[in-house]
């Protein structure tokens, strides 16, 4: 009876122990953190709320409404110099290809870095109520705007191509959003 009793006690007093804060393992991106019980409901959370974004275009985005910062990154195949043309994928240039965007309200900031062949072009795209905004490193002082409406259905936003984006909630300052200066834009 005596060791009914204190068996019964013993698990109590783990099971009580492990609810209580006790430090856990958790195994995240393929690393061993030692965690609490609420950095581990954080963790958890965090990576349910980036795996929300996950292969979803510049649209579904902003259908969502939320306020977001969010990145991605492409390394893109290299072609090789005997591919015929008919069978080569115009995404697969070789070199990197990476992003940001800013999304709040409705509006959206994005700044997309090319990296081909030891050259960087910049480019970054506006969306500032109706208005769409295009401007490039190539270029500095000049850039093209026009309505968002036919922007979505221009070569100028792929709003329907899809990323693997990684977001958190926007934090960053709302100077994004707004148009810049010293660039004569052309309406197209």
């Amino acid at each position: 009876m005596k060791f009914k009793i204190i068996g019964f006690f013993l698990i109590a007093v783990i099971f009580l122990g492990g609810c209580s804060g006790k430090k856990v393992e958790l195994k995240t991106n393929n690393e061993n953190k030692k965690v609490d019980g609420n950095q581990e409901e954080q963790v958890v959370a965090k990576e349910e709320f980036q795996n929300s974004f996950k292969y979803q275009t510049i649209q579904d985005l902003l259908d969502q409404e939320k306020d977001l910062e969010c990145y991605w990154r492409i390394e893109k195949a290299e072609v090789l110099a005997d591919a015929d043309e008919e069978n080569v994928n115009e995404d697969a240039s070789g070199g990197i290809e990476e992003g940001r965007i800013f999304l709040k309200e409705g509006d959206f900031f994005q700044e997309i870095q090319i990296t081909e062949n030891s050259r960087k072009t910049v480019i970054k795209t506006l969306k500032n109520g109706d208005w769409f905004y295009q401007w490039n490193s190539l270029v500095a002082d000049q850039g093209v705007k026009m309505l968002f409406a036919r922007a979505k259905d221009s070569e100028f936003l792929k709003i329907n191509k899809v990323y693997d984006w990684n977001c958190q909630k926007f934090s960053g300052s709302e100077d994004v959003f707004q148009v810049p200066e010293g660039i004569r834009f052309l309406n197209f």
